[in-house]
């Protein structure tokens, strides 16, 4: 990430060891970032957030440290690592603790300026943010990363203002210029081939038993992404437990406004169009 940009951050970016535990969430754009932050940071999960259910693992080892949640819009002041757009309006507080490039160029909802929002994932900021050479990596790892959280779509959008805001963040902001070269000579269809054999949108669930899983091809990831940070992607092992419910709702931004004003306690929030809002609030 360029010098002028990560110099806006919230500084706990810089103090990231293994005393921070991770809050995962329920795709493969928070399970590689967790998996990088371990590895650069010995951070390891400890929570599960299936946007309904908070899960806490039973491991004793992994009880204590303050939480970091990964790939999250999580309200309040937890720190977290984000991508959404996450302010309501031009003049909406947000959390300050929240690692996201949409906070950092104040895109909101309501009107144009969602346009020119960063739709790319979580783990490229992160890969970014830490200086993680990508230059090495093959055309087919270049396009996966480019596939997490569907990152190549800004690229085809039929509005100028995404195509501008996709090469702006990618180049600009993040520096990953190699990754937006790649997005250049690679069609749209051959992305959507990529999601396929991977299957990539697969969620992350979790069992009776408490134990992790997903559909995503784990072992067919790690070889086509030939990462030498890790050796291999996996789910962690640990068993997990029921800690708190929450009740999902997705509603207009003027609604969701009243319901904060309310005294509603939200625990994630995001927009996810210019006039409607996915949010989880504490039952």
């Amino acid at each position: 990430m360029k010098a002028i940009y990560k110099q806006k951050l919230p500084i706990w970016v810089n103090t990231l060891n293994k005393d921070y535990k991770l809050l995962l969430s329920d795709d493969l754009d928070s399970l590689l970032s967790a998996l990088i932050l371990k590895e650069l940071f010995g951070c390891e999960v400890n929570s599960f957030y299936s946007f309904s259910k908070l899960y806490k693992t039973t491991n004793p080892l992994l009880q204590e440290g303050e939480v970091v949640g990964v790939d999250l819009a999580l309200t309040g002041d937890t720190k977290t690592f984000d991508n959404h757009v996450i302010r309501l309006g031009e003049h909406f507080t947000t959390n300050p603790n929240s690692i996201n490039c949409n906070t950092l160029f104040n895109v909101y909802a309501g009107g144009t300026q969602y346009h020119k929002k960063y739709a790319g994932s979580t783990l490229l900021t992160i890969l970014s943010l830490y200086n993680v050479d990508l230059s090495k990596l093959s055309d087919e790892a270049k396009r996966i990363l480019l596939c997490i959280d569907s990152t190549f779509l800004g690229f085809y959008s039929s509005y100028q203002a995404d195509r501008n805001a996709c090469k702006f963040f990618l180049t600009e902001v993040l520096e990953l210029d190699v990754l937006y070269e790649t997005l250049e000579r690679t069609t749209k269809e051959e992305f959507r081939e990529i999601q396929k054999k991977y299957n990539l949108s697969a969620k992350i669930t979790i069992n009776k038993d408490g134990k992790l899983k997903t559909n995503c091809n784990l072992f067919y990831i790690s070889l086509g992404l030939e990462f030498e940070i890790f050796d291999w992607i996996g789910l962690p092992k640990d068993t997990f437990q029921l800690k708190k419910t929450f009740k999902n709702a997705y509603d207009t931004i003027l609604n969701i406004k009243n319901l904060i004003a309310d005294g509603v306690k939200i625990f994630s929030m995001a927009c996810t169009s210019k006039f409607y809002v996915s949010f989880s609030m504490e039952e």
